[in-house]
């Protein structure tokens, strides 16, 4: 993600849907602007995501965002917001 510009001009998530009720209960209110569900296919790990194009995600930004890595795949067991692993050269 490049040069985007993010808004919310909501104060809670939409609780009509299963991601804003999953958002209110892991993140109350501040819920965050960029959020990656942390799954990854069959086989392919971390490191092997962060070398591989085909998989990789990159966040280039100047502004601060609140960011999510779910870890969806583990039941959300491990929800981080360091986004330096998502920083690509």
């Amino acid at each position: 993600m490049v040069n985007n510009e993010l808004r919310n001009d909501h104060l809670f998530p939409a609780l009509s849907h299963d991601f804003g009720r999953l958002f209110l209960w892991k993140f109350g209110v501040e819920t965050p602007d960029i959020v990656y569900d942390g799954v990854l296919p069959p086989g392919i790990n971390d490191r092997q995501a962060l070398q591989n194009s085909e998989y990789r995600i990159c966040l280039e930004e100047n502004i601060e965002t609140r960011f999510a890595d779910m870890d969806a795949g583990n039941g959300f067991e491990s929800i981080s917001h360091d986004k330096s692993a998502f920083a690509c050269p």
